[in-house]
């Protein structure tokens, strides 16, 4: 894929990871807060430092686009609800002036050379590799930008960097840390264990009339009938509103007359290409001569007939279509980086370019297939604009029949004998209509509720209105609410069995877990496992072999990676110190064999795993001491600016 070269080739991203904390700064989706034009209203402070709403507003924004772009059809507010987008975007925002203020106070400055050298070596602003003031400024003005307010926020983003580097270069491991680190997690063991089930109580726990009406007072909540509604729904589909409307040779004329440009292709090439990038190194002048020799080399072996997919499959670094054989597919004008289109738009078929110098390394590219600029004559066009027509033609007499039928609807009664009438009325306009039986928003075999837009229209209707025309995929839709019940705690006798069936399985459930407890209480104590669950008529399993790095029980199912003391049991202490509560089921574990790691795994793995705990560490580190500053600082949010 080349989503990072596709579209957003005018914007730059500058992030800035500070363990858990991603702040982001974006060319090109909008102004950057700066003191000279903040927003009045302040969303939150931080000893006295105000955080302003065009700042948190523009970081969701760009948070919310972000997510939008990622999932495409699976994004919804529901999902920025259950990530809580808003909130992580304050605290991010929080903890960037938490540690602007420690940085402030260990006296941390970015020197004027260091701010400097970070411009010149941003690609974004280079031509030909080379800083260019020109593009610089073109680049800060095409994004709303002015020097000060940019060179300010990189400065900051650059203190937050320093500030982080102080934090984790205080992080360190040995390797006996190391060492032990790995075989804990690397060990293999299996468990004895007994699963003791609440269903295995469920025929012998009794309930009295009185216990089950307690119960009911304490937990009617629990039994609450949602809202339920009935619901008139008349609707017409698009298939049968195309048949009656008809499209003229003169209205497909003029329609393609006046939108003519739609029916010009633009050229198109179906080309590949090999990526090289530039390694990071202290010397970025050095790198960039290493990656022009090598993609000069390569581009040598391409010419002299070398197999240009199997020469990228070896060689290149564009994660997406290096593996394709470097195929991009089709793509015109305004799609790819400046430099990269002009260079592919000037080859002909099979041909292959010269180096190609973008912000992402070296590029060579080869042209696959072209296809030449036409116009779609309009018998070509017809068939097309035909079904355009027609769509809009069948739109709007839906929506004038939906319109006179909302009338009849909004004027009518609820009863039966005018519900009847009513769904005669849609008939006559050929709508079909027909009334529903209670339903609440769960009932799914419902229509309505399987639509959201119905569904939200029918549930937040009062009794006896009728809602819009409703526009939906299959077509139009109106609905009157015949009967509204709001939601109620419904008389104990109507629900008499359910209580009863929902105390015997808390109580079930209660012996069950008391079981598990007794068992555990024992073992501690010293009786023999096998013994006990004997007398107990309960028998044993065993767990394959699993690791604390994999921490899923293979036979259970439940993740105990991160429980204190899982992996540490010993032959002479051997019994995991809780009950395990997993999907309504308790167990009770015993350490059965300890499979050590081999020497030669750690010796093989080592570097990578050493790497990656340290990594693992100074994230903690920086967690932790994140949790101080806030401890320590006067934090006020106001959410009603959230």
């Amino acid at each position: 894929m080349l989503g990072f070269m596709r579209k957003k080739r005018n914007s730059w991203l500058v992030i800035l990871a500070f363990a858990v904390i991603i702040f982001v700064f974006v060319l090109g989706y909008g102004v950057a807060p700066s003191p000279d034009n903040p927003s009045k209203a302040v969303v939150a402070s931080v000893d006295g430092t105000p955080i302003y709403y065009d700042e948190y507003s523009n970081m969701y924004n760009r948070q919310v686009e972000y997510y939008r772009a990622t999932l495409k059809d699976q994004f919804s507010e529901e999902f920025l609800e259950r990530l809580n987008v808003r909130g992580q975007v304050l605290n991010s925002l929080v903890e960037r002036v938490l540690i602007l203020h420690a940085a402030k106070d260990e006296k941390l400055r970015v020197a004027e050379v260091e701010l400097q050298e970070r411009i010149l070596s941003e690609p974004v602003f280079q031509k030909d590799g080379v800083f260019d003031k020109g593009t610089y400024y073109s680049v800060l003005e095409r994004n709303r930008l002015n020097p000060a307010m940019y060179e300010e926020s990189l400065k900051n983003d650059l203190l937050v960097n320093k500030m982080r580097n102080s934090v984790v270069s205080k992080v360190a491991l040995s390797s006996e840390d190391i060492k032990k680190a790995f075989y804990d997690d690397f060990r293999d063991t299996s468990y004895e264990y007994v699963k003791i089930t609440p269903a295995s109580f469920a025929s012998i726990v009794t309930t009295s009339d009185a216990e089950e009406k307690k119960f009911f007072e304490k937990m009617g909540q629990e039994f609450l009938i949602p809202t339920q509604v009935r619901v008139l729904s008349a609707f017409i589909s698009r298939g049968s509103l195309s048949a009656k409307v008809k499209v003229g040779a003169e209205a497909i004329s003029s329609y393609y007359e006046k939108n003519k440009m739609q029916y010009t292709k633009q050229k198109e090439v179906k080309a590949s290409h090999i990526l090289i990038r530039p390694k990071k190194g202290d010397d970025p002048t050095a790198e960039r001569d290493k990656a022009r020799v090598a993609a000069e080399g390569i581009l040598a072996n391409a010419r002299s007939g070398g197999n240009f997919a199997k020469l990228a499959k070896e060689h290149s670094e564009d994660p997406g279509s290096g593996q394709k054989g470097g195929d991009l597919g089709w793509f015109g004008r305004g799609m790819m980086v400046r430099l990269f289109e002009d260079s592919a738009f000037s080859l002909g078929k099979g041909k292959i370019s010269d180096l190609v110098e973008t912000e992402y390394g070296f590029h060579i590219i080869k042209v696959i297939d072209i296809k030449e600029a036409k116009v779609v004559s309009l018998k070509e066009a017809t068939p097309a604009i035909r079904t355009r027509l027609l769509a809009g033609e069948a739109e709007t007499e839906g929506r004038t029949i939906m319109a006179t039928l909302y009338d009849v609807f909004n004027s009518g009664g609820s009863d039966d004998k005018e519900v009847a009438r009513l769904v005669e009325e849609a008939k006559s306009r050929g709508v079909t209509a027909k009334a529903t039986g209670l339903f609440s928003a769960n009932t799914s075999s419902e229509e309505v509720v399987r639509n959201e837009k119905l569904k939200q229209s029918a549930f937040n209707l009062e009794s006896g209105s009728v809602s819009g025309t409703l526009d939906t995929k299959e077509g139009f839709y109106i609905l009157k609410i015949l009967e509204r019940i709001e939601p109620h705690v419904p008389p104990f006798a109507d629900v008499a069995v359910e209580v009863r069936d929902a105390l015997r399985g808390v109580k079930a459930t209660e012996a069950a877990e008391k079981q598990a407890e007794n068992i555990l209480d024992k073992l501690k104590k010293g009786e023999s496992f096998a013994e006990l669950l004997k007398a107990e008529k309960l028998s044993s399993s065993t767990t394959k072999f699993f690791t604390k790095v994999s921490g899923f029980i293979p036979e259970v199912g439940a993740y105990v990676g991160d429980r204190e003391g899982f992996f540490d049991l010993k032959p002479e202490a051997p019994y995991f110190k809780e009950v395990l509560d997993h999907r309504g089921d308790f167990y009770v574990f015993k350490l059965k064999e300890v499979r050590e790691v081999k020497d030669a795994l750690f010796a093989e793995k080592k570097a990578s795993f050493g790497e990656e705990l340290l990594s693992k560490k100074k994230q903690e580190a920086v967690v932790d001491w994140l949790d101080e500053l806030r401890s320590s600082s006067e934090i006020i949010e106001n959410e009603q600016y959230l």
